[in-house]
């Protein structure tokens, strides 16, 4: 049984008291829980940043919750904890009306006066997965540590030596561990199993991207008009600033599609008729969505995140944009919102390129091949007939 480690901030020592009374060594999810109290906000704070807590509880106000009071160190708390530490948050306050904006999915807001509020919110946030991220992943890179210094670094005495520059080992060291970060290593991590032959849509991104200052080959750009296309430049050429247009591809929606009409058509009308059509066009819009229908097209998945519906990315659109060089080398009105991940950007990039180097040639006449084929067939065949069989017809 995993546990979870709540601290409870609050100047007021009996409800502390009552918070750690009511869910201290209990289990919430298949998780015992823990609960340490702070009756200080500021030496709350520094427990935070020393602790290893999965869920803070944290009162707003200091002294009495009314409208008239400013002293609100809980919201203090709060921006300290997005500059500083990954950690899910329960506000349990006499008075949420100066709170309630900020409530999302790791930070809930409750009344003291809402009988059972906090174990319902503490419940549904250890439902989410949110507050042992931190804790399993701190525990899978300790693990990958533990394992590089004495597996690998003990058992070769003269690997600075091997490597020349101590900075190569501590490269060697990411890249192992950037390599335990894929399905089977999330799986590992987080108990949860990951398709390792399919692909979840969200899994085709990364979300967001890492770097929003510069743009990169197979980076998402979502244009003001609400429409989104893809960076086909070259990475290398975009970050020397050697690029001074920007390649860029269209997409279209998936339900604009011939092959989605024709599909939802047959699904809709549910006839006999229809029916008999459904297996194939079912199949044309698979070729549609696993990017196996021409190399004019490249499928791109639904996000949620940015708002992006499924797309079709086509090719033969392409069109360059100059850059802006004084606006930090960028494309006015558009915004980065999505990276598309390998292996994936770089299927779309041989998609791309075979689709633009096509040599092209006049269509050969097959039904000449085949009939000079059929002929000889048919001499063939006459010329094996046994004599006694054609003197006995």
């Amino acid at each position: 049984m995993e546990n979870i480690k709540i601290l409870t901030i609050d100047d007021d020592a009996t409800i502390t008291k009552q918070i750690q009374d009511l869910f201290h060594d209990e289990v919430i999810e298949g998780h015992k829980i823990l609960v340490d109290v702070e009756n200080d906000f500021a030496t709350g704070m520094a427990r935070l940043l020393e602790g290893e807590y999965d869920i803070v509880v944290l009162d707003v106000y200091k002294g009495e919750p009314t409208e008239g009071n400013a002293n609100q160190p809980g919201r203090e708390i709060l921006e300290e904890i997005k500059t500083t530490v990954p950690i899910t948050l329960v506000f349990y306050t006499g008075l949420t009306s100066h709170i309630e904006e900020c409530a999302s999915d790791i930070v809930r807001v409750v009344s003291k006066t809402t009988s059972g509020g906090l174990e319902t919110e503490i419940t549904s946030l250890i439902k989410t997965g949110f507050p042992l991220i931190r804790k399993r992943i701190s525990k899978h890179i300790n693990d990958v540590l533990r394992e590089y210094y004495w597996e690998v670094v003990d058992n070769y005495a003269d690997s600075n030596k091997v490597s020349g520059e101590e900075a190569l080992l501590e490269y060697l060291l990411l890249r192992r561990l950037a390599a335990t970060l894929n399905r089977e290593g999330a799986t590992k991590i987080f108990g949860k199993a990951i398709s390792s032959e399919k692909v979840h849509p969200l899994g085709f991104y990364i979300c967001p991207p890492l770097q929003n200052d510069t743009y990169e080959m197979g980076d998402v750009l979502k244009r003001d008009d609400g429409s989104f296309h893809v960076v086909m430049t070259p990475s290398c050429d975009l970050a020397n600033k050697k690029a001074d247009y920007l390649l860029l591809v269209p997409t279209i929606k998936l339900k604009d599609t011939p092959e989605y009409k024709k599909y939802v058509e047959c699904v809709k009308l549910n006839t006999e008729e229809s029916l008999k059509k459904l297996s194939n066009n079912k199949e044309s819009l698979s070729r549609v969505i696993g990017s196996r229908n021409s190399d004019r097209y490249f499928f791109l998945p639904h996000n949620e995140f940015v708002g992006m519906p499924d797309m079709v990315i086509d090719f033969q659109q392409s069109s360059n944009h100059k850059i802006e060089v004084e606006s930090a080398y960028k494309l006015s009105g558009y915004s980065k919102v999505l990276k598309i991940d390998d292996p994936f950007a770089q299927n779309m990039l041989a998609t791309f390129i075979r689709n633009k180097n096509r040599p092209g040639s006049p269509d050969l006449d097959t039904d000449y091949i085949i009939a000079a084929i059929d002929a000889e067939e048919i001499v063939v065949a006459h010329t094996e007939i046994p004599v006694e069989a054609v003197s006995k017809s």
